[in-house]
């Protein structure tokens, strides 16, 4: 993956970058994925790569997988790229995929939506309903990082947070230091109007 470049070979990235922007019409969707994954783990906020892969995933968001629509989100939500039309076609896109959802991906796409503090009250809805569905099976971060998305969202699904909840006592011998603190701040934010976003620091 790109991603595994080093800094020192920036050059070669922005190289691969220009290609890459010039053809995304031949890339599949998970090469798209790729491509701003790559973009997001480095932090390479590259115009015309943006604009025209962008162009690209809009096109092909039908033929998009679960999975490279959470790992699409959560690079949105790295770059702090707020994208209307494109979270727009991704939301519809994740409507329609959301019985494919698996418990990461779920989590992922929720976090980052909740990141980019995203109105997308259906798609919401659909994650809520889904959390509350298979919440049993989530494990540390899947339950901190979906507690900390619909509490930061000031979401409020009382099936869902029972769901959230029972699974948190069922792995709670599982729960990470780190993980079960936010879960506790995020109980304990649903008691009040204000939520700061960022619970631990």
């Amino acid at each position: 993956s790109l991603a595994v470049i080093s800094s020192q070979e920036q050059p070669l990235l922005e190289m691969l970058m220009d290609s890459a922007s010039e053809v995304p019409e031949l890339l599949e969707p998970e090469a798209l994925g790729a491509l701003m994954w790559s973009a997001a783990m480095l932090q390479i906020h590259h115009p015309s790569m943006l604009e025209a892969v962008i162009a690209m995933i809009i096109e092909k968001a039908p033929k998009f997988e679960p999975q490279t629509l959470s790992g699409l989100a959560w690079s949105l939500a790295s770059m702090n790229l707020h994208h209307q039309p494109l979270l727009d076609v991704m939301a519809v896109t994740s409507l329609q995929q959301m019985a494919r959802f698996r418990p990461r991906q779920l989590a992922g796409l929720g976090w980052a939506l909740a990141t980019l503090e995203a109105q997308q009250q259906h798609l919401m809805e659909a994650i809520s309903e889904r959390v509350a569905e298979s919440a049993d099976d989530f494990n540390s971060q899947d339950l901190a990082n979906t507690s900390w998305c619909f509490a930061t969202l000031a979401w409020r699904d009382v099936t869902m947070e029972r769901a959230l909840s029972r699974a948190a006592m069922l792995h709670a011998s599982e729960l990470r230091p780190q993980h079960l603190a936010t879960i506790a701040w995020c109980a304990a934010a649903r008691l009040n109007s204000h939520v700061n976003k960022h619970p631990l620091g």
